[in-house]
């Protein structure tokens, strides 16, 4: 998750025309998150986790395809993901107990 939150960071600085190699990274993470076995406590974390990476991503993508749509489009992929993201706080936390 640190590496994700550093990755996203960098890419929040990437300009447009250079965000492909920042995305890579990120879709790298989301595969190698999406091979890790779980326990039964972790699973709904992970599955909101890997979501919320999802939803950036494709907020990434859509703000890449240009203005108009495609940034209406990232806006509320990104308002989605920082709900699944607190998903997978709530959930984490609970097995942490």
């Amino acid at each position: 998750y640190k590496e994700w939150r550093d990755v996203e960071r960098v890419a929040g600085q990437t300009s447009r025309i250079a965000l492909s190699q920042p995305v890579q990274r990120l879709q790298d993470i989301q595969r190698r998150l999406d091979r890790i076995t779980t326990t039964d406590c972790t699973k709904d974390a992970q599955a909101a986790l890997s979501s919320g990476m999802g939803k950036v991503i494709d907020a990434y993508l859509n703000f890449m395809s240009g203005k108009g749509i495609g940034e209406l489009l990232a806006k509320s992929d990104l308002e989605e993901s920082e709900k699944l993201f607190e998903e997978y706080d709530r959930e984490i936390g609970q097995c942490k107990r």
